[in-house]
């Protein structure tokens, strides 16, 4: 929790200006939300979990560049890391700056380009961001910024008929950050299909759902999945054109079929499939939980871990549950 609260803290003021000055915001926030963490579990004084934050500091690292790349999917695993041993060090007692965030060439100028607000960080009286804002999970196993025009897709697919010979145009209206995520308009390998728009709602049509058996390079070359991308247009939106644009951003997908016949769908990002306002069944997370531990547990393990996560407040001992994530193919 003490985690969640400093990461959603920072990135409250800061998630849009990184993403827009080439950042990773999930990577060089995560380093501080891992750093407080640990110090917390440590019970570091106030003193060490300073240090830890300056530590972790020089540590804060993650280009977009590497969207598209498996260093992508590193980056949360590099975060958790550095965070833990940014901590580690300050229980050691090494010494770091105490003006991490505000400094001259602190986080928040250097990465985020911008000052420090006046009241960065303070909400006295209001709920926990855990609370307030929620857990997001991902609905899709592909970039985020992909997920509100999917879901806007579905949501034309359900009551119209869409024949893929009969679509002539796919027309994606998104904000002016999410283009800088998904770079791949023609993926070459399933890694840049992750970060494809038009790969994610070709599959979305052609298949019903975005699984990941799809992100394999037989669907990723698939003449049908090809031939369908090439009628698909992701451009910014006139509303979403510029970052101070966005508090209410979406994603607008619009079909014309060569008849003429044309249906538009808008979705609000904050709205999108597994967010707080449209949270996934319980079912779907099992779902999703199947799919993705599926390919190192056999069906038994994936059952029975599955059972013990739905009802772990009453799993008397932790082990248990470890014993049987352990248990591999």
């Amino acid at each position: 929790v003490v985690g969640f609260e400093v990461m959603a803290g920072i990135g409250r003021s800061t998630a849009r200006h990184l993403g827009h000055r080439g950042w990773h915001s999930t990577a060089v926030l995560g380093v501080f939300a891992a750093a407080a963490a640990a110090a917390r579990i440590m019970a570091l004084p106030a003193e060490g979990v300073e240090a830890a934050f300056g530590v972790a500091c020089s540590m804060a690292a993650g280009s977009r560049e590497n969207f598209g790349t498996t260093v992508k999917a590193l980056h949360c695993g590099l975060a958790a890391r550095s965070g833990l041993l940014a901590a580690a060090l300050a229980g050691r007692g090494i010494s770091a700056t105490a003006s991490a965030f505000e400094g001259t060439y602190g986080f928040l100028p250097l990465y985020a380009g911008k000052a420090p607000a006046a009241d960065a960080g303070s909400r006295p009286g209001r709920p926990l961001d855990i609370v307030d804002s929620g857990i997001i999970i991902k609905a899709y196993p592909c970039c985020g910024n992909t997920h509100a025009a999917i879901d806007a897709l579905g949501a034309i697919a359900e009551e119209h008929a869409l024949p893929p010979d009969d679509i002539a145009e796919i027309a994606v209206g998104v904000s002016c950050l999410v283009p800088g995520s998904l770079p791949f308009d023609r993926p070459r390998d399933p890694q840049e299909a992750r970060f494809s728009m038009p790969f994610c709602l070709a599959v979305r049509l052609l298949e019903g759902d975005v699984k990941p058996s799809h992100f394999s390079d037989p669907w990723v070359h698939s003449a049908d999945v090809r031939t369908l991308m090439d009628r698909i247009r992701m451009q910014v939106h006139p509303e979403l054109a510029a970052p101070e644009l966005l508090d209410d951003e979406f994603a607008e997908v619009t079909v014309t079929l060569r008849g003429g016949a044309r249906f538009t769908s808008r979705r609000r990002t904050s709205e999108r499939t597994g967010s707080p306002a449209n949270p996934l069944t319980w079912q779907q997370l099992v779902e999703k939980y199947s799919s993705c531990a599926g390919r190192v547990l056999d069906s038994r393990a994936v059952e029975e871990s599955a059972a013990m996560i739905g009802e772990l407040e009453r799993v008397d001992d932790l082990r248990k549950l470890t014993a049987v994530l352990a248990a591999r193919k």
